[in-house]
């Protein structure tokens, strides 16, 4: 290689590690609060709650999901059983355990996106 490709090289990545690191240092100064009033949180809330159909679409979707899961792994149970496998009836009855730990955390989830949108518009009607 060429010592003039070499430099070429080596001067592109200085430019992209000083730019990279100035963008980087503008967007944390740009998003940061001095006086810590959480103004993120605010605005990630704000927008949540805008698209709450849309988030509620997804979760529902989700919990389609985990349900038709939980349907295979009931499945999958009777078959292991059926034959007689009790490590695998084990190591099933455990993935079931998770799935239904992913639901109530979904539905945990659901409910306290669904009261903090319903919040606000409960002191501004008030």
């Amino acid at each position: 290689m060429k010592i003039a490709k070499k430099f070429g090289i080596a001067a592109i990545a200085g430019v992209l590690t000083i730019g990279g690191a100035a963008s980087a240092f503008a967007a944390g100064s740009g998003t940061s609060s001095p006086s810590g009033d959480g103004g993120g949180k605010a605005a990630a809330k704000a927008f949540i709650c805008a698209h709450l159909d849309q988030v509620q679409s997804q979760e529902k979707l989700k919990e389609e999901l985990l349900s038709g899961r939980l349907t295979l792994l009931q499945e999958a149970k009777d078959a292991a059983t059926t034959a007689n496998k009790p490590k695998l009836v084990a190591r099933i009855d455990a993935r079931i355990t998770k799935n239904g730990t992913e639901t109530a955390k979904l539905q945990a989830r659901e409910a306290k996106v669904v009261a903090a949108c319903a919040a606000p518009a409960a002191t501004a009607a008030g």
